[in-house]
């Protein structure tokens, strides 16, 4: 036979209570002690299992749902306008709360709403769980929509779905939309909460405040491990291990208005006693923003580290702004684009500023430095301020205004000083304003210990050429424009040799335009070689044209162009023309015996008639 059932109603004006009883047994759906409440449905039994104890409450059906009182007291305080729609074992206390359905779900407070699921929990007011499983809202104008193990303890705070994500520590205004194992604020006690904070997905991101102060305004997009501890108005996009947390173990300043876009394991850092601020990271792998660091970026690369302000990493690998005492480093307005293992240097007393290393390998500029530049290449290195190195491997500049175009090993240490290419070219230290173009070996003063300076000289090119000043005396104004293990002397100046090979300077104001072991010697001013082989003059103001192995034997004002030719002394001391051969024709021999001393064939002149006449011996 069906079974039917009846509605019984209390017509006593304390109760108005409503429940259905079976036709059959007369065995009743639940018990009612409340005010103008209502059992409508449910599994008739001997031992009913629905209770209602709350005034102008309902229950619609279900096995085993209990609407409680609020309070047990003293005094006893009832719920009212509750309701449980369907399901197993639900419990509601307080008032104008609705179970709809599901099993074991529990709210204890005023104005809340569980959809469906099961073991959810309310212990707040304003709340909703819509379904899912062991969620739990603590808080007020909070919500959950779906998932499992779930946990909002914050105020106007939200889950929207996902497993084991948690809003901690009294968080107001934050909001999870779902993943896995997110956290916004530790459950550990003495930590703060985080308010107005986001995490879209992902797992096991966290937004945390580590260091006891309250943090809001943090986001974290989504992806696995992702962190921002210990400061305000923080981004990360996604990624994996990404953080924004302090390098100690304990303890830390905040770090604000921060962005880390994606990747692995990069860090935005902060210390017990430096924050940072306002810094980004784009991508890339391992990447660190030190503490101390503001208004600075990386945008990619691996294991790239940054304790500078207003300063930039591209990307590449391992390259480094700021030096290597953390925190206290004072790098400001420098630039590293890519490459590897390139580095801009700082420590706590000597700044770095306004530098770019473009690219490159193991390129490198100092501590102290400003307006310091290296385009590219491999181990070039940047001493001082306002210097530039363009490419080519282990050049080094320490000197101010100074270049190097490219090349190897190449060593300015002279102030607005310039090697444009080749490989082991030197201007030495103090030695300004001075020039090599290319070539090999070149050396513009010497490296020994009290050696002197070699200010505004030149070498164009060639090998092994050398502007000496071992004698410790500065010079100025050589010019060696190329060829082979040509040299000035020391105390030398405004001295030239053109070109040739093993060719000798000295003294002032002389000139080698080429040839084969020529020399001038320190003794010789305003003198001049030509070219040939061989060659000495020691004279002021004498001349070998050409030819080899010739001498003017120290005389002044001699010319010599041949070969194996020594010039004696002249009487009167007045100069003359050395040659092995000269023809002039229309000369007349002398009339009478030529004045004493002059050589045979020498050309000489008597006064004949009032007027100078050239004869020859």
């Amino acid at each position: 036979m069906a079974i039917t059932y009846n509605v019984f109603c209390d017509p006593s004006p304390a109760s108005f209570q409503t429940l259905r009883t079976d036709d059959t047994t007369g065995n009743n759906v639940g018990t009612v002690f409340g005010g103008c409440s209502a059992i409508l449905g449910g599994i008739p039994a001997a031992v009913p299992t629905n209770v209602n104890c709350a005034d102008l409450s309902v229950i619609l059906m279900g096995d085993s749902n209990t609407i409680n009182i609020f309070s047990a007291g003293p005094p006893v305080v009832p719920g009212t306008y509750n309701i449980i729609g369907n399901g197993t074992n639900n419990v509601v206390a307080g008032t104008y709360n609705v179970i709809v359905d599901g099993d074991t779900n529990n709210i204890f407070g005023d104005f809340n709403f569980v959809g469906t699921g099961q073991n959810n929990n309310i212990n707040g007011a304003v709340a909703a769980i819509v379904g899912g499983s062991r969620n739990t809202l603590n808080s007020q104008h909070s919500f959950i929509g779906a998932g499992e193990l779930n946990l909002v303890g914050g105020n106007h705070s939200a889950i929207v779905a996902g497993a084991t994500n948690c809003i901690n520590n009294g968080s107001i205004s934050s909001f999870i939309g779902g993943g896995e194992g997110h956290i916004i604020a530790s459950p550990i006690a003495g930590l703060g909460a985080v308010h107005r904070s986001f995490i879209g997905g992902g797992q096991s991101n966290c937004i945390d405040a580590g260091n006891g102060v309250d943090n809001c305004f943090n986001v974290i997009g989504g992806g696995f491990t992702n962190c921002i501890t210990h400061g305000d108005f923080n981004f990360v996009g996604s990624g994996n291990n990404n953080r924004m947390t302090s390098i100690a173990v304990a303890g830390s300043q905040a770090i604000n208005y921060s962005f880390i876009g994606g990747g692995n394991g990069n860090q935005i850092a902060s210390s017990p006693t430096l924050g940072s601020s306002n810094n980004f990271i784009g991508g890339g792998s391992q990447n660190l923003v030190r503490e101390n660091s503001n208004f600075s970026s990386i945008l990619g690369g691996m294991q790239n580290t940054l304790s500078a302000v207003c300063s930039t990493i591209g990307g590449g690998f391992n390259n480094c702004i700021g030096g290597v005492t953390p925190g206290t480093d004072q790098s400001i307005n420098n630039f590293i684009g890519g490459g590897e293992s390139n580095q801009i240097d700082a420590n706590n007393i000597l700044y770095s500023m306004y530098n770019v290393i473009d690219g490159g390998q193991c390129n490198y500029i100092g501590v102290k430095v400003s307006f310091g530049s290296i385009t590219t290449g491999w181990s070039n290195c940047i001493s001082e301020s306002i210097s530039s190195i363009v490419g080519g491997s282990r050049n080094t500049i320490d000197a101010q205004h100074a270049f190097i175009g490219a090349g190897e090993l190449n060593l300015i240490g002279g102030n607005h000083s310039a090697i444009v290419a080749g490989a082991t070219n030197c201007i030495i230290t103090g030695s300004i304003s001075s020039f090599i173009g290319g070539g090999e070996g070149n050396t513009i003063a010497s490296s020994v210990a009290g050696s002197g300076s070699a200010h505004r000289s030149f070498i164009g090119g060639g090998q092994f050429n050398c502007i000496d000043t071992s004698d410790g005396v500065n010079i100025c104004f050589n010019v060696i424009g190329g060829g082979f293990s040509n040299r000035t002397l020391p105390s030398a100046t405004r001295n030239f040799i053109g070109s040739g090979d093993s060719n000798i300077t000295g003294g002032e104001s002389n000139s080698v335009t080429g040839g084969l072991g020529n020399a001038i010697a320190a003794s010789a001013m305003h003198s001049h070689i030509g070219g040939g082989h061989g060659n000495t003059v020691s004279g002021k103001c004498s001349a070998i044209l050409g030819g080899q192995n010739s001498t003017d034997s120290g005389q002044p004002l001699t010319g010599i162009f041949g070969s194996g030719i020594v010039a004696t002394p002249i009487p009167g001391g007045l100069g003359a023309f050395w040659a092995n051969e000269l023809v002039i024709p229309n000369i007349p021999l002398s009339a009478g015996p030529p004045p004493p001393g002059y050589p045979l064939g020498a050309l000489y002149y008597k006064i004949v008639g009032g007027a100078k006449q050239v004869f020859v011996v």
